[in-house]
């Protein structure tokens, strides 16, 4: 009679798990929670996660308490990254623009601060592990990669490194000395040697999320 509609509805569930390699499987990590792109601080005590329920960006301790929404005005949010001292969460935001960018937030919550230097599609940040620095790169297809950039985080200034067009998605070593990234080319693992200052080829497979 044209009274009623069928619709199909759906509701996304994330699961955080870790790898237990004793018994060799995954063990659930609060259950309650249904988010992705977990990171932990570097003590262990607190951890980042964008929820499936709006895409926002939340923190809480490790067991679950003091939960915090960090985020709201965001289309998206991803691979956030805590700075070695704790204090601010860099990530991976999707603005109502349609345009990703890198932006930062203080961990017990804030202003959030754009690190984007141009209008051009900006993600994948890691910090330095002293804590002074940023990589990051352009978002391929969104905008072609131009290379990684090194964003000081005390002068605000942005430079290239070496030899790297086309690559995007780095990742610091512990010692500072090697960034890893991934080659719009051919999607392989390629590592960076500051010493050198010279690419070379790491794992010749497609990868994503080193």
């Amino acid at each position: 009679d044209g009274r009623k509609l069928i619709v199909r509805a759906e509701a996304p569930k994330g699961e955080l798990v870790r790898y237990d390699s004793k018994f060799g499987e995954f063990i659930p990590i609060l259950p309650s929670i249904s988010a992705r792109t977990l990171a932990y601080s570097r003590d262990k005590n607190w951890i980042v996660y964008t929820s499936l329920a709006d895409n926002n960006l939340w923190r809480c301790r490790a067991d679950g308490a003091q939960c915090l929404q960090l985020t709201q005005d965001f289309k998206n949010t991803v691979m956030p990254r805590w700075s070695p001292d704790g204090q601010t969460i860099a990530f991976m935001g999707l603005g109502f623009t349609g345009r990703w960018g890198i932006f930062a937030v203080p961990a017990n919550g804030g202003t959030i601060r754009s690190l984007s230097h141009d209008d051009q599609a900006k993600g994948y940040p890691d910090w330095s592990p002293d804590g002074q620095r940023l990589a990051f790169s352009d978002v391929p297809p969104e905008s072609q990669p131009e290379g990684i950039y090194i964003l000081d985080m005390g002068s605000n200034k942005v430079a290239t490194l070496p030899e790297s067009k086309g690559y995007f998605s780095p990742r610091w070593s512990p010692d500072g000395r090697f960034l890893v990234a991934l080659h719009s080319g051919d999607q392989y693992l390629y590592l960076f040697d500051s010493d050198s200052g010279k690419w070379r080829p790491l794992a010749e497979v497609p990868a994503c999320y080193p």
